[in-house]
């Protein structure tokens, strides 16, 4: 808070003459200092303690700013907060949000709409509470926040759609105008926009959409690798990547609903796991493969200690699981290696021996030796449905299947 010294002009007339004398006066009057401006505590200590005292010195430079509008940016913004400085009102502050919206100062207009546009904090005799410093939003003011914060950041933010919402905006008007905004070019067919959309869905859309087709059909695309023809051999089962954390992210993505059709979260749908999408194929028109790993290591084992599975999975159209069978795995004393060639692949077990008994948190341990315990051949039929080959012992239990996804692991 500051003193103001504003000066104003009496004008006396003398009954006795026609001369005029003009007096001048200075008076010193209350305001709030421009970093002020957007504090919400001291604007709000600030109306209550001076309500309208000073309006009308307030309009006195509204009416310049008014005037320096179109011939000077920079006094047209001075005078803007030099009105708010003496009576803050959410038109004040809407009038100032405007301009600079007007003026591309997306940055500096969204600093000023937010503080009508959202809830805070705020200091009473009685307590915090948590409310307007003014009075709710307009959809006008809302969508000119929500709009200029995007120019700002070319980023959607859930939480001022989410706070809208729940403050009674309709969010349906704010997308359908979003939608629409000369300002932004947007490709409606990219992830980036379907992504985006999301930020506009209640929580009921949110599952209602999860498994849907357009959720699946991105899934696939998001796999880039489309070779049917690949080795995953002793040096491949140890490899992951470790470099996404999207997943730890409170914003949601399209990729944050891609572990709904992985088996580990169908079969523990409170499981948590980090996994890789590595490969996707077609084996016909009605079915699609694809290969994931899966990782349960303990943080920063070495690598021979890694436990990661790679599963394959068959889907149908519907995009339900035809089915399924980890094909290559390391684990303990676990390792499985994969050779797959179009429909057709070969799983080959080992046992591998360490110099002491296996603990999965002692990193103090070594492999001393593998040994190859069988080979075992595969198909996967027109139907999606994964067949042992002529020759394949088709009643082998896959050592690899016998290693368990932990309910406290990942995703």
């Amino acid at each position: 808070m500051k003193n103001f010294i504003y000066t104003i002009s009496l004008l006396s007339v003398f009954l006795m003459s026609c001369g005029k004398d003009v007096e001048t006066e200075t008076i010193e009057v209350p305001s709030l200092r421009a970093s002020e401006i957007f504090n919400a505590d001291s604007v709000f200590s600030y109306i209550n303690k001076y309500k309208d005292n000073y309006s009308e010195i307030s309009n006195s430079f509204y009416e310049k700013a008014e005037s320096m509008r179109d011939v000077n940016e920079k006094k047209a913004i001075h005078y803007y907060m030099r009105a708010i400085s003496l009576f803050p009102t959410a038109d004040s502050y809407r009038r100032l949000g405007m301009y600079l919206l007007e003026r591309e100062q997306y940055q500096e207009a969204s600093e000023v709409l937010r503080m009508i546009s959202q809830k805070r904090y705020l200091s009473t005799p009685a307590g915090f509470i948590n409310d307007f410093i003014f009075e709710a939003p307009d959809e006008e003011v809302f969508y000119s926040y929500f709009i200029s914060s995007y120019l700002d950041t070319k980023y959607l933010d859930e939480y001022i759609i989410y706070e809208g919402r729940e403050n009674g905006i309709n969010i349906d008007n704010i997308k359908d105008r979003f939608l629409k905004e000369a300002r932004i070019s947007l490709d409606q067919n990219s992830h980036e926009f379907k992504d985006m959309m999301l930020a506009f869905m209640n929580d009921d859309e949110i599952e209602a959409f999860q498994n849907s087709e357009e959720v699946f059909k991105d899934f696939i695309e998001s796999i880039k690798d489309t070779i049917d023809v690949f080795d995953i051999d002793e040096k491949g089962v140890r490899k992951f990547s470790y470099s996404s954390d999207g997943d730890f992210e409170e914003r949601v993505h399209l990729s944050s609903f891609y572990s709904l059709f992985l088996k580990e979260k169908i079969d523990q749908p409170d499981s948590w796991f980090d996994f890789n999408l590595l490969k996707t194929f077609r084996i016909n028109d009605s079915v699609r493969a694809v290969v994931y790993s899966i990782d349960t290591s303990e943080i920063a084992c070495p690598k021979d200690m890694r436990h990661i599975s790679f599963r394959l999975a068959t889907y149908g159209k519907d995009r339900r699981i035809i089915d399924s069978k980890v094909v290559a795995v390391q684990s303990g004393e676990i390792l499985k290696t994969l050779k797959f060639e179009k429909d057709k692949f070969t799983i080959k077990d080992y046992k591998r021996s360490w110099r002491k008994a296996y603990d999965k948190q002692d990193f103090d341990n070594e492999v001393i030796k593998t040994d190859m315990i069988s080979e075992n051949h595969f198909k996967i039929g027109p139907n999606g449905k994964i067949e042992n080959s002529v020759g394949g012992d088709s009643n082998l239990i896959p050592v690899a299947e016998q290693v368990p996804v932990a309910a406290d692991s990942a995703i």
